[in-house]
């Protein structure tokens, strides 16, 4: 991997994963946290014309940092990735700035392994993504000794809603299935 001081291997974290391009979020927090951004423009390789521009173009110091930063992705298209980026901080002897990009990645590994897990039905043995929406019946074939499964559509849970000012316990896809009576013209 390249020499990132071992960033990499602290937060665990891949080539591939730090070779996407940078995202807004990251851009927002990155905002709050370079110091200064006269120091900061010349580690993003922005002419003198660019960061003149940015400086004219944006009123407040925020602005200019996130002008910065969009004009760095802009320009560099697909090469505009968390490791690039880790790279200039590094180059600007900011330690911290690179440990908030390799903490932001993380975080974005552990959402999307968090949304991609797979779990196994305990009954049936079944892989899904959102074991929550999985509901499972088993029934013997007449015809077979073999066991069929069948998914069965999750219900919302219950919940305690007032209909008429009555509390009742219903569950949500029952109160949608009730008939709503509605007044009309007589």
């Amino acid at each position: 991997m390249s020499d990132i001081q071992g960033l990499d291997t602290k937060y665990n974290l891949s080539q591939a994963e730090l070779k996407k391009q940078c995202d807004d979020d990251l851009f927002l927090t990155l905002m709050q946290e370079i110091p200064n951004f006269d120091n900061a423009a010349p580690f993003f390789h922005l002419t003198v014309a660019e960061i003149d521009e940015i400086q004219n173009d944006q009123g407040k110091t925020q602005s200019k940092k996130r002008g910065m930063l969009e004009k760095w992705r802009n320009k560099n298209g697909s090469d505009a990735t968390y490791l690039s980026i880790v790279h200039i901080f590094l180059r600007m002897n900011n330690r911290q700035l690179a440990e908030i990009v390799m903490q932001h990645v993380k975080e974005l590994k552990q959402k999307e392994e968090k949304t991609t897990q797979t779990s196994k039905c305990s009954k049936c043995g079944s892989q899904d993504k959102a074991l929550l929406l999985h509901s499972c019946s088993w029934s013997q074939s007449s015809s077979s000794q073999e066991y069929v499964h069948s998914k069965e559509t999750p219900r919302a849970p219950l919940r305690t809603i007032s209909l008429d000012g009555n509390k009742q316990r219903k569950d949500t896809q029952s109160v949608l299935d009730s008939s709503v009576s509605v007044v009309g013209d007589t």
